[in-house]
């Protein structure tokens, strides 16, 4: 997915979310981050990402996923158990949208 392809996914996400009166919040990882937020890669597979309402998001990214003609799962939340739901999120450089909220990991250094 270039970084065109998931602001349109993401768009047509947040429009969805918005019929049904609701604002959905993404914690995005991995290459989508490194797509938008960094611009340090061209593409990525997926959206990686933990998202809140998780079925409501889920059911919305299948809507979108038939209008844009993307893979089934464009928009997954695998990363979830790799992560702590502890983490410190920022929304940095990432874009933002009316019924969407996108937010990433705070990139820590640690120094031995």
């Amino acid at each position: 997915m270039t970084r065109q392809t998931i602001l349109s996914a993401l768009g047509g996400l947040s429009d969805e979310l918005g019929k049904q009166g609701v604002t959905g919040e993404l914690c995005l990882f991995g290459g989508t981050v490194m797509v938008l937020a960094f611009t340090a890669r061209l593409a990525t597979q997926d959206v990686d990402a933990i998202f809140e309402p998780a079925q409501l998001v889920r059911s919305a990214a299948e809507k979108v996923a038939v209008q844009q003609n993307l893979p089934p799962g464009w928009l997954n939340d695998g990363v979830k158990r790799f992560t702590s739901l502890q983490h410190e999120t920022t929304i940095g450089d990432l874009p933002q949208f009316g019924h969407l909220r996108l937010g990433m990991p705070v990139l820590s250094i640690c120094s031995p």
